[in-house]
């Protein structure tokens, strides 16, 4: 084409035109000039075509508005083709522009002709097509270029253009439409100020295309301008395209923009340009885009548009900005965007990843559904400024953000913030200056609900939220988790002082059903701190504030002071378990007051002068904690101690240099100064030099600016003289002081022995002075100990117990003697000298009461136990037949048993039975020639005349052997019953089965009771009692063993009154039974008084229950008393307990013994109505009864039989042994009840 003489090739279009080139494509090559453009014209526009095809245009140098290829067209009726395609007017097919310097296509449109959609009836189309090396590509004025799977590459801009210049597509002051689809844009590397799309009223979409390596001096790809009043209503949509280290990406005002399903990576960029747009006063929409491997030193976003991102990913981003979102005067939505390893790295405190700034309207930052991870920023990461503004989060995670600033911060003049279901977690604020993961300041509406808080870090206040500089709040905080926060003050939560401008304003405040636990405060308020002067007027409710600790004070809550107004009702919230260096303190305040932890009575005080007043105070917090500083916090607080004269009214303070430089000096103090430790202000070498009168104690603080408060009333101190042993020394200001006396280095002063003066004022002469011993010491030097003088005690029982012995020993004699005397022998012999006995063994105890070794110890312990656990046997022994076989009124079963013919003939004369039971059937076997001679006719009466002959006959049969025979023919019966086989041999076990049926059987079961009872009490008391004696010797044994070995000087101590006395290793021992003792006279006592209302008993019985009142009062209870209040008042317990105790068991053996000597010596002691109780009444005429309580008439007759078979029924029943030929029997139980048993069978 370089050959074509003419410049331009002209071509009127009056019809169809077409251009064909070969099949590899024929080439128009310029050969870098302008000769041979084409420039076709349609004036009338009646369907012309003109047609390219398989064309190659080619190194073409355009100048001066002079074109390669030019179509003019009035007409829409117009159409040019680049190959076989009839829909856009200018069709472009697998064409390859390459090397072209100057504008290739450009489409015009007179201005007359302008209006909406103009563009769809002037579209070119390029398709499968390439670009390479031009300058100046596209130039649309009304039209529709669409770019179809082309490719573009190392653009520059077209020089002939310096008004209008264009790089691939321009446009200007006319709506235009540019689709570009399936397209790369590479290796673009643009000089200038130029754009590589620049253009205004434009339509811009672009789908699935890359542009890779594409660069423009001006620092952004794309210069689109809309205009907030077109009427064309244009957009930009970027679709599915990739940003591969490029430029910016657009730059312009008011433009409506969305960019979907994109991907921004492996930018480094070193210019200021944001990398995505700078816009203004646009609505940008960027959806399900990912934004990776940046490093840039501008943002993302910077300029004053709305945006919605949603569904938007950013990793490993670096960026020196003040925001990678630079939020400016808009509404901003965000959802679902995912955050990580986000790096903000600009100027220190004013770099974040998201900056809000509302301005002066009222704006929205909205964010929600989102997570963001593993970032770091150089200031708040998410930042709201402004006068007024709205701030929304939720549910959305931020986790392990290190800020140098709070995580999260909003400080506009006024703001609404909601944040709920927010998952806040490993955050750290590493600016020491500013406050909290979280901050909010200023006027606030704040929310937070249903989050999680958890392990977040702030280096001054605030772990987790901080909320200071307030100038009014209404806040709600529910059902959140505020867990392992750390901070300085106020682990988990902060509350900064109200500002005082709005403090009479009061808005709503709720804390419900939060939980604290486990944060941290370095300082103070391990879960809360508040300042907040409104915080009393929170709603509370269901709050847990566990596990939290502080390093000063405050484990769970924390206010310095006024406690009632900045913190919400404590009562109301559990507070369990929050710690200070792991002691409980749960909530605090700073020092408050301080009260004394010195008893004194009526705070009065008495002292001598030159004493010491020991005093403790203890220092409060506002809740009357006691301040346990373990850090030493408040240890430099000073307490200084000072008197007032209660006649001059002047104090004066410490040290006796400072006091004598003072005029009339009258008292001096030393150790009057104190620090606080854990709480505690111990004076304890507090000493006053004063005259005698009267002063009052005064308190002053240092090194502690607060007022802190004296919670108790002043305390008077009344300064006495010297004591009776001091010696009055006087200094020269006349202040009277004491010293004590001083004796030789031998006298043990404060051990064993005192110093007496020999002066008593201002002379204290060591060889004058005299030492005198202490009680319980003695010799010159009182090295000696001085026992206790027990001779007197001897002696007394050498005068009391003598006599006493001569007594007894006359008793038991006399009793010898009389032992055939029926009130000895119905009484029993045996246990009558069997108690004289023991009462013996006891008194032989009180001759080692005053015992000086173990030995002594021991022969006391064993005669005193033997001998009073031997007494209470043989009263049991008493008690237990009478309290069973003592019969109350109306209770004739009894009686009704003794009175039957069958079982008088063996409660008539017991002996007769109290053999071995072989012998006893032995013996009614000899009856059996007899007995039958009456059998026959006995067997033949019906039950009912035998019965009734008996009962008439009972008392008129004499002859013991015709008994015994009655007695011998029930037994034959009940042995022909239980074995008819075999009826001279019965043994135990056929014994005991034989009583087994006739005890269910028998009327008299419950008497048959009675006799198990009494028998097994009386076997058990047999064989239990040795083992109780064999246990005193072995416990004696034992306790000697043990302490055998063990350091002497231990057993010997020293009495209150200073002498030493023999301490017994048996005295626990001896407790321990004294304590089983008097319980078993307690049990006796019990029950035995119901025999005081029983007849048919031995009187003695009655007796001895009396005694047993004695011996509760003065016997082993007195023992119990000594050792727990006497104990080291050892004459006086022995003297305290031999008189009680010898009074007690005196009585016992005095009330048991009185009647056998009385009635014997009045020979009376066969007469059984003398030493047994019965009385008969007759029955209630009106209620036929002996229990109704009205008055009976006392039946008169001779009751001696009933006595004597009663007493012998007694036998009967307590026989367990029986001495016989010098042999000792075991009575069995069996046989006693088969001889009751015999009554059922006869009746």
């Amino acid at each position: 084409m370089s050959k074509v003489l003419d410049y331009s090739i002209d071509v009127m279009v009056l019809s169809n035109i077409t251009l064909i080139g070969n099949e590899k494509g024929t080439e128009f090559d310029y050969k870098n000039g302008y000769r041979g453009a084409f420039s076709f014209t349609c004036l009338i526009g009646k369907g012309e075509t003109i047609k390219f095809k398989n064309i190659i245009f080619k190194n073409y140098l355009a100048q001066n508005k002079v074109y390669g290829l030019k179509i003019t067209s009035t007409s829409h009726n117009f159409f040019a083709i680049m190959d076989n395609y009839v829909k856009p007017q200018v069709l472009f097919n697998k064409c390859k522009f390459l090397n072209n310097h100057g504008k290739i296509i450009e489409t015009y449109r007179p201005s007359e002709y302008s209006y909406p959609n103009i563009y769809k009836s002037s579209i070119v189309q390029i398709k499968d097509s390439i670009f390479i090396n031009n300058y100046g590509v596209l130039y649309s004025h009304q039209s529709k270029f669409i770019l179809d799977n082309c490719y573009i590459s190392e653009l520059q801009v077209d020089t002939n253009e310096e008004e209008d210049p264009v790089v691939f597509f321009f446009s200007k002051f006319t709506v235009n439409f540019l689709d570009i689809k399936n397209s790369i844009f590479e290796n673009i590397n643009v000089k200038g100020p130029n754009f590589i799309i620049e253009s205004d009223f434009l339509i811009l979409e672009i789908n699935n295309t890359t542009f890779r390596n594409t660069h423009t001096d001006y620092g952004y790809l794309f210069s689109i301008t809309s205009h907030s009043s077109s009427e064309y209503h244009e957009y930009i949509k970027l679709n599915n395209i990739v940003l591969n280290n490029s430029s910016s990406l657009l730059h312009g005002n008011y433009n409506n923009c969305e960019i979907s399903n994109s991907v921004f990576q492996n930018i480094t960029m070193s210019s200021v340009f944001p990398v995505l747009t700078d816009s203004k006063y646009s609505n940008i929409t960027i959806l399900n885009t990912l934004f990776e491997n940046l490093n840039i030193i501008n943002g993302l976003i910077d300029g004053e548009s709305g945006y919605i991102i949603d569904n938007v990913k950013l990793r490993n981003i670096n960026s020196n900005s003040k925001a990678i979102f630079k939020f400016i005067y808009h509404d901003i939505f965000i959802n679902n965007i995912e955050i990580e390893n986000i790096k903000c790295n600009g100027e220190g405190k004013d770099s974040s990843f998201i900056f809000f700034d509302s301005g002066e309207d009222h704006k929205k930052l909205t964010i929600l559904n989102s997570n963001i991870k593993d970032s770091i920023s150089n200031g708040p990461f998410i930042k709201a400024i402004g006068n007024s503004n709205d701030m929304i989060i939720r549910n959305t995670n931020i986790n392990n953000i290190t800020s140098y600033g709070s995580v999260i911060e909003n400080i506009s003049t006024k703001a609404t913030i909601s944040i709920s279901n927010l998952n806040f977690t490993n955050n750290r604020n590493i600016n020491k200056m500013d406050c909290g993961s979280i901050h909010f300041s200023n006027d606030l509406h704040l929310s937070i609900k249903d989050s999680q808080l958890k392990n977040n870090i702030g280096k001054i206040n605030g772990g987790a939220l901080c909320i200071n500089n307030i100038l009014n709040m209404e806040l709600y905080l529910i059902s959140n988790i505020f867990e392992n926060n750390n901070a300085i003050n106020g682990g988990a939560l902060y509350l900064g002082k109200q500002d005082s401008i709005k403090q009479n304003i009061n808005r709503t405040i709720v804390i419900k059903n939060n939980i604290f636990r486990e944060n941290i405060a370095e300082n103070f308020g391990g879960g809360i701190y508040s300042e907040y002067s409104k915080l009393y007027l929170a709603e509370t409710d269901n709050n847990t504030i566990i596990h939290n600790e502080a390093g000063i004070m405050g484990g769970g809550a924390y206010s310095p002071k006024s406690v009632d107004k900045n913190l919400f009702d404590i009562k109301l919230c559990k507070f369990e378990n929050n710690t200070v260096n792991s002691d409980i303190n749960d909530y605090s305040s700073k020092p408050s007051f301080i009260s004394l932890n010195t008893t004194l009575e009526n705070n009065s005080v008495t002292i001598i002068t030159g004493g010491f007043l020991p005093l403790q105070f203890l220092l409060h917090d506002e809740f009357g904690n006691i301040m346990k500083d373990i850090t030493k916090y408040y240890s430099s607080i000073t307490l200084k101690l000072l008197l007032e004269n209660e006649d001059n009214k002047h104090s004066y303070g410490d040290g006796d240099y400072f006091q004598t430089e003072k005029k009339n000096v009258e008292y001096i103090l030393y150790g009057n100064l104190g620090s606080f430790i854990n709480g505690k202000c111990e004076l304890n070498n507090f000493r006053i030099f004063a005259n005698p009168n009267k002063y009052h104690l005064k308190f002053k603080f240092d090194n502690y600016k607060e007022t802190i408060n004296i919670n108790f009333d002043d305390i008077e101190i009344k300064v006495l003289t010297c004591k009776e042993n001091q010696i009055k020394m006087y200094d020269k200001n006349g202040i009277l002081h004491c010293e004590n006396p001083i004796c030789d280095n031998r006298c043990p002063i404060e051990i064993t022995a005192y110093c007496k003066s020999f002066y008593e004022e201002n002379i204290n002469d060591i060889n004058k002075n005299e030492c005198k011993c202490l009680p319980g010491w003695k010799s010159t030097f009182c090295g000696d100990r001085q026992y206790v003088d027990f001779s007197y005690f001897d002696n007394t029982m050498v005068v009391t117990q003598i006599p006493l012995y001569i007594l007894l020993f006359a008793y038991i004699i006399f009793i010898i003697l009389n032992k055939k005397a029926h009130i000895i022998k119905d009484q029993g012999y045996y246990k009558i000298l069997l108690f004289s006995f023991a009462f013996f063994i006891y008194n032989i105890s009180n001759f080692f009461s005053a015992y000086n070794n173990y030995a002594e110890c021991s022969f006391n312990f064993i005669f005193k136990h033997i001998g009073i656990s031997l007494m209470l046997v043989i009263f049991f022994v008493y008690i237990m037949p009478g309290l069973k076989l003592g019969i109350q009124a109306g209770e004739d079963n009894k009686l009704k048993l003794i009175d039957s013919e069958t079982i008088v003939s063996h409660i008539s004369n017991p002996d007769n039975c109290l053999h071995d039971k072989d012998t006893y059937f032995k013996e009614s076997k000899s009856l059996e020639r007899s007995k039958s001679m009456n059998k026959t006719k006995s067997l033949n009466k019906n039950k009912s005349t035998s019965d009734e002959n008996i009962k008439k006959n009972n008392y008129e049969l004499s002859s013991i052997n015709l008994k015994e025979e009655y007695v011998l023919q029930s037994v034959e019966q009940k042995l022909n019953i239980m074995n008819p086989s075999n009826t001279e041999e019965i043994n135990d076990y056929q014994l005991k089965a034989k009583n087994k049926i006739i005890k269910k059987q028998n009327p008299n079961s419950n008497i048959m009771s009675y006799i198990e009872q009494i028998h097994s009490s009386i076997i058990k008391i047999l064989i239990i009692y040795p083992f109780y004696v064999i246990l005193i010797f072995f416990l004696i044994l034992i306790i000697k063993l043990k302490y055998n070995n063990s350091n002497k000087e231990l057993s010997v101590i020293q009495s209150n009154n200073g002498n030493w006395i023999y301490k017994c290793d048996l005295e626990n021992v001896d407790f321990f039974f004294n304590c089983i003792d008097f319980l078993f006279l307690i049990i006796m006592l019990i029950n035995g008084k119901k025999i005081l209302k029983y007849q048919y008993i031995f009187k003695c019985t009655k007796y001895i229950i009396y005694s047993l009142y004695i011996g509760v009062a003065f016997g082993p209870l007195i023992n119990i008393y000594g050792y727990l209040i006497l104990n080291n008042q050892r004459y006086s317990r022995i003297f305290f307990e031999y008189i009680l105790n010898s009074i007690c068991y005196s009585a016992f053996f005095i009330l048991l013994s009185w009647d056998k000597v009385y009635y014997i010596i009045k020979k009376e002691s066969n007469n059984p109505n003398k030493y047994f109780l019965i009385e008969k009444y007759e029955k209630c005429s009106i209620h036929n009864s002996l229990t109704c309580g009205c008055q009976l008439n006392r039946i008169d007759k001779d009751n001696t039989v009933s006595i004597k078979k009663y007493i012998n029924f007694y036998k009967l029943c307590t026989s367990v042994i029986e001495f016989q030929e010098g042999s000792i029997r075991i009575i069995k139980e069996s046989f006693k009840l088969s001889i009751m048993s015999i009554n059922d069978n006869m009746f």
